[in-house]
C-alpha cells in the first residue's frame, strides 16, 4: 500500500543539501529521502497509506511541479564547513612546508654523517701518519745509537698493517772516496775527501775515518767498511819516502847526544849535522775533520 515517488531537480546545485535518509520538505510536508543521484539530479522517497490520506502529494500528476525545501541543518554544515575549509588549507600548506622542510633537513644531515666520515677518515690517515713519523724517528734514532756504539742496523723493517708492505732501509752509507790517503795504527783512514755525501765535507778536505773492518781491504781502488757502517772508496795512497810519509817528519831525540842516531837522521834529509846543533824537528800538521770514532 505504499507509493515510491522519483522527483527530479531543476537545480541540481540544491542536491548537495540532500543525502539518503536525511530530510526534505516537499509542498509543506517533511519527508525522509530514500535515494539520491547528485549527478543525474534526482531523488526518491516513500509515503506510507496513512500519510496518503494526510497530505495532497498522492493527487499530484507525473510532471507536476513540487515546492522543494531543503534541510536548513545541511545548509548550517555547509556554512561552518565555508569557515574551516581556508583554516584546513592553511593547515596543509603549513604540514607541506614543514614535510620540505624535514626532507631538506634529512638531507642536509646525510651531508654532515658524509662530512663526519669524512673527517674521521682524515684523522685516522692523521694517525696513521703519526705512527708512521714515531716509527722513522724511532728508526733513526736506532740507526744514530747504532752508529755511536759501532754497529750499523742492515735493514729496517715497517709493519705491513700501516704500510701495506715491507721495505728495507739500505746499508752501509757511502762515504764518497778518500785521495792521498794513509792507514793509521788504529786502523783508521786519513786522507783528503772526494764526492763525500756531508754537505760540510768539501772535496779536498781532510779527514780521518772510524777504525775499518779489515785492514786488509786498504789497498788502492779497494773499499773498506768503518765499524760505523760507513763505505769508502779508497783512491791513491799517500806517497812515502824512505819509509815515512810525504807530509811527517820522523821523530828524533831533542838534543840527543847519540852521534849515530843523530848522523843517520840526518843523512836521510841529506844534511849531516852535529849533534848538538840538531833541534828537535817538528811533525808537520795536517788539518782534518773527524767523521766516526770507534772505540
Amino acid at each position: 500500500d505504499s507509493l515510491f515517488f522519483k522527483v527530479r531537480m531543476d537545480d541540481v546545485d540544491l542536491m548537495r543539501y540532500i543525502v539518503p535518509k536525511g530530510f526534505v520538505a516537499i509542498d509543506g510536508t517533511s519527508l525522509t529521502v530514500c535515494e539520491t543521484n547528485a549527478k543525474d539530479g534526482w531523488f526518491t522517497f516513500m509515503l506510507v497509506e496513512y500519510t496518503q490520506k494526510k497530505i495532497v502529494i498522492p493527487g499530484k500528476d507525473v510532471g507536476e511541479k513540487l515546492n522543494i525545501e531543503v534541510d536548513v541543518l545541511a545548509k548550517y554544515s555547509e556554512a561552518s564547513m565555508a569557515a574551516i575549509v581556508p583554516r584546513v588549507e592553511e593547515l596543509e600548506g603549513i604540514v607541506e612546508k614543514l614535510v620540505r622542510e624535514m626532507a631538506e633537513l634529512r638531507a642536509e644531515q646525510g651531508e654532515l654523517k658524509e662530512v663526519k666520515a669524512e673527517q674521521a677518515g682524515m684523522k685516522a690517515e692523521q694517525a696513521g701518519m703519526k705512527a708512521e713519523q714515531n716509527e722513522i724517528k724511532s728508526a733513526v734514532n736506532g740507526i744514530a745509537k747504532s752508529l755511536n756504539t759501532g754497529t750499523v742496523t742492515a735493514a729496517w723493517a715497517v709493519s705491513e698493517k700501516q704500510r701495506g708492505s715491507t721495505r728495507t732501509l739500505p746499508g752501509p752509507i757511502s762515504g764518497g772516496t778518500i785521495e792521498n790517503w794513509k792507514l793509521l795504527p788504529n786502523n783508521s783512514i786519513t786522507g783528503s775527501a772526494l764526492d763525500n755525501p756531508t754537505p760540510e765535507i768539501r772535496d779536498g778536505s781532510d779527514i780521518t775515518t772510524a777504525a775499518i773492518v779489515e785492514a786488509s781491504k786498504a789497498v788502492e781502488g779497494g773499499k773498506v767498511q768503518t765499524k760505523n757502517g760507513v763505505l769508502y772508496t779508497l783512491g791513491k795512497p799517500r806517497a812515502v819516502s824512505n819509509g815515512v810519509a810525504e807530509d811527517e817528519t820522523a821523530p828524533v831525540a831533542v838534543k840527543s847526544k847519540d852521534a849515530k842516531a843523530v848522523s843517520d837522521w840526518g843523512k836521510a834529509q841529506g844534511s849531516p849535522a852535529k849533534p848538538d846543533e840538531m833541534e828537535s824537528p817538528k811533525v808537520a800538521k795536517s788539518k782534518f775533520r773527524v767523521v766516526g770514532t770507534s772505540w
